[in-house]
């Protein structure tokens, strides 16, 4: 079985970067890889949004863009407020944070993810997700 956008079930969809400049590197990826075109959120988190079980206040740019099958996420921070992506670079350096494995019930791979090995997600995705 697959998705709409032809990735079969359980498959990786997505590979995720956090980047110290969005606008530079969608045009790397453009120019070196031909990935595009990217769709972008010049600004979102904030309020509402938690880390770590705790409110946060981290705002993100985010671009979307699709390589075939495949999802490119470029991630950059706008702010210093504490965050996954933040702690990622501060670590690392910037570079590849995460990958996205597509489910049929996002829903419930969420709630399981709640107690998987005793841990919480980093970041509380839960008031995006349906009733």
């Amino acid at each position: 079985m697959e998705f709409p956008f032809g990735q079969p079930i359980d498959a990786v969809i997505q590979f995720a970067y956090t980047v110290p400049d969005l606008a530079a590197e969608m045009r790397w990826w453009t120019d070196e890889l031909g990935v595009g075109p990217w769709f972008v959120s010049d600004r979102i988190g904030g309020e509402g949004s938690t880390y770590r079980g705790e409110p946060g206040r981290a705002e993100f740019a985010l671009a979307l863009a699709f390589s075939r099958h495949t999802m490119v996420e470029l991630i950059q921070t706008l702010d210093d407020e504490p965050s996954i992506y933040k702690e990622a670079y501060e670590r690392h350096g910037y570079g590849f944070h995460h990958v996205a494995k597509a489910v049929p019930n996002v829903t419930g791979a969420w709630r399981a993810s709640l107690d998987w090995e005793g841990t919480r997600p980093l970041r509380d995705f839960a008031a995006l997700l349906p009733a």
